[in-house]
């Protein structure tokens, strides 16, 4: 199943006089769209593919105007991605106003008042495009980040595959990361595994080893477990 950039979600109404410009401008700086003039092909299930192209993007540009309000088929855009949005907690929807103000949009739309928007009378296409380039940027990296992020834990784990020490990775997330003790003695050597994930602190009072997550890399050691542990206890 495709994979896109953007799905680009508008009026037909809007194609000649802007939407069209805006996708060739996207496509200039090889941004996958979901775009259904080019992505609709004869024979297919329109309607499937529009579903599939929502659920498989990563942002959703709308071009919001008079012919958008009250459509079908943009009013089903909107509300999936705004679905997408509130489940994922991720900035999704990236919202251009062509000919209508911000009255118009709130009037329609009060669930977008407070996502920051562009007006296509203040920003030309070429702005837009590389405002967009930037954020698919930033996403990227931040993909990337989390795929190295993940294989710390991927090695670690490979090596701990015990329920016992999943039980006990999971308190470390539920104690909000504050140093915790060695789960069990008869493993030692364990953190070996998770050299650079881990930290470690001697409780001076007791002398006994505690841990916790590395604070750098806490908040994917929570997705990561959720994603990939969890389901295995």
């Amino acid at each position: 199943m495709a994979h896109y950039d953007v799905f680009l979600s508008h009026a037909n109404a809007d194609k000649i006089t802007f939407v069209e410009e805006l996708k060739r401008s996207f496509d200039k700086l090889g941004i996958s769209v979901f775009y259904d003039k080019d992505t609709l092909k004869w024979g297919d299930n329109w309607k499937q593919k529009i579903v599939e192209g929502l659920n498989n993007c990563d942002f959703g540009v709308i071009v919001i105007s008079e012919s958008f309000f009250g459509r079908e088929w943009t009013e089903k855009e909107l509300r999936t991605l705004l679905s997408r949005q509130n489940k994922s907690g991720q900035k999704i929807i990236l919202p251009i106003i062509y000919n209508i103000t911000l009255k118009d949009l709130v009037a329609h739309y009060k669930k977008l008042a407070d996502i920051q928007f562009l007006d296509a009378s203040q920003y030309d296409i070429k702005d837009i495009t590389i405002q967009l380039a930037s954020i698919l940027l930033s996403e990227k990296k931040s993909v990337e980040q989390k795929e190295e992020q993940f294989a710390l834990f991927d090695s670690g784990f490979k090596t701990m595959n015990t329920l016992s020490f999943y039980k006990w990775f999971a308190r470390l997330i539920e104690n909000d990361n504050q140093f915790i003790e060695d789960y069990d003695d008869s493993f030692i050597g364990w953190a070996t595994s998770f050299a650079d994930a881990l930290q470690s602190l001697r409780d001076e009072r007791t002398g006994q080893i505690m841990y916790r997550i590395n604070p750098i890399y806490y908040e994917a050691a929570k997705v990561y477990f959720e994603e990939r542990i969890r389901p295995q206890m």
